[in-house]
């Protein structure tokens, strides 16, 4: 059975398909009496709005796109991120489109790829967070579009990892910590993301307001991960060892961290206090330690805010910090 379309309300009632159009859009100067009844006649008849035909009225199509790199170490996207997409797409009644491209079909030729011109969205969040095609930028210029988890684009949103590590770093010091270094145990080479620079800037920050030398170690290479905790025994087994640790993430750089300080006797955070990145850090390290955690949920939602401002020609600002929250309790 087809479904019933507003001329077939309007038949039904006696009134313009105008007068039926006016009224599940909310708008039109209809009288309330009129209005409901339109409302519960199609209800009842089970209506449903046509997309096809709404994007033709309206010129949009109630829908954005995800665009996400075929490399997954540049295009790394949490579930909680994804979460808070769709929650503001829901309260928005807009629809989701993913698409992959690899570096090929972004950064060559000419205009938008056919990929892109064939998906029918208003615009893009796109989830290049480094190694990002030269010509991308320039190809996306022609749709509204926010970039995600980057510094990068003319319209990004980002989690305040600087400004986190800076307050956890403080932290540190006020609970009376005097040696605090920094490790990631990743090279030059490999620090792309904008977290590496960001976090290490943050700590250093604050290390410096404190009138203390901020001090890097383990950086200047990088660490296999089989050797990691021969690194971190390094670290802590000397005489003027740390007292805390400010580290890039918790599994890769934290977790080192903890197995070494658990060979050698010492408990977190009593005798070594550890700041680092994540979403459950406490969980993955069996321990209490302080952790910035990166609000992906709330990026996810603020940037399907951010496109509707673009989408409707508003004015938006460059780069969006989101703050990260510091949990854990205090560090001792």
């Amino acid at each position: 059975m087809p479904r019933p379309t507003q001329s077939d309300i309007a038949r039904l009632l006696g009134v313009s398909r105008v007068a039926v159009t006016q009224a599940l859009k909310g708008g039109g100067r209809l009288s309330p009496d009129l209005r409901a009844r339109i409302l519960t006649a199609a209800k009842h008849a089970g209506y449903q709005p046509n997309a096809a035909s709404t994007a033709i009225l309206t010129g949009c199509f109630g829908s954005i796109g995800l665009l996400l790199g075929t490399d997954p170490q540049a295009s790394v996207l949490g579930q909680d991120t994804i979460w808070g997409i769709e929650d503001a797409l829901e309260r928005r009644e807009w629809h989701l489109i993913i698409q992959r491209l690899s570096d090929d079909e972004l950064g060559r030729g000419s205009g938008l790829p056919k990929a892109l011109r064939m998906s029918l969205v208003d615009g893009l969040i796109v989830n290049y967070t480094h190694h990002v095609p030269s010509e991308a930028s320039r190809r996306l210029a022609g749709m509204p579009t926010v970039w995600l988890n980057t510094r990068d684009g003319d319209c990004c949103i980002h989690g305040d990892d600087r400004g986190a590590a800076r307050d956890g770093t403080l932290q540190l010091l006020a609970a009376g910590h005097q040696r605090i270094v920094y490790t990631d145990f990743t090279g030059p080479g490999e620090r792309q993301h904008y977290s590496f620079t960001d976090r290490w800037l943050g700590y250093a920050e604050a290390m410096r307001s404190a009138g203390r030398r901020p001090q890097r170690v383990l950086g200047t290479r990088t660490i296999p991960v089989q050797e990691r905790v021969a690194a971190a025994l390094a670290l802590l087994d000397s005489a003027r060892r740390p007292t805390a640790v400010v580290t890039w993430q918790a599994g890769l750089c934290a977790l080192p961290i903890v197995a070494a300080a658990r060979i050698l006797g010492l408990r977190v955070p009593t005798d070594l206090a550890l700041l680092t990145f994540d979403n459950c850090a406490a969980h993955l390290l069996d321990c209490p330690v302080l952790t910035a955690v990166i609000p992906e949920r709330a990026i996810g939602r603020q940037a399907v805010e951010l496109l509707a401002r673009r989408i409707a020609g508003e004015t938006c600002p460059q780069a969006m910090a989101v703050p990260l929250e510091l949990a854990g309790g205090k560090p001792r």
